[in-house]
């Protein structure tokens, strides 16, 4: 069997049963972090739960939604259980990549000094819960 893309219905469905976050690291698709020092925005890609270099077939349940960070980490990697997975990715996560969601507020300092603080506390609370959000994985 040829490879092939996910199909758009299925995509949908992952989507929404994943409420739009990656399958291994859970974090919200089209949310900005800090990667590296490097901004980046969480991508989408379609990965293969089993390697499609071991199954050769694309069957709608074996694909996840994972962000690029996660799909390049596990790459065609093949596991028995998906814990065994996410606890992979996240330990490559930890020795090899510094991770910081950025701090995008919707309004300038300037301009709404009171929105733009309630934002930063919001993210603030945020940073400090990210340690114990990733051990989650």
């Amino acid at each position: 069997m040829k490879r092939s893309s996910c199909p758009p219905k299925t995509q949908i469905r992952i989507l929404k049963h994943q409420r739009y976050k990656c399958l291994y690291c859970r974090k919200l698709f089209g949310s900005v972090y800090y990667i590296n020092g490097r901004m980046t925005i969480i991508n989408v890609q379609w990965d293969h739960i089993v390697p499609y270099s071991y199954l050769r077939a694309n069957p709608e349940n074996n694909w996840a939604a994972a962000c690029q960070l996660c799909n390049y980490i596990k790459g065609d990697k093949i596991f028995a259980y998906m814990y065994l997975a996410k606890e992979h990715i996240r330990k490559r996560i930890e020795d090899r990549y510094s991770i910081l969601e950025a701090f995008i507020p919707s309004v300038s300092n300037e301009q709404d000094p009171e929105t733009w603080a309630k934002e930063f506390a919001k993210y603030i609370t945020f940073k400090n819960d990210l340690g114990r959000r990733m051990k989650d994985i």
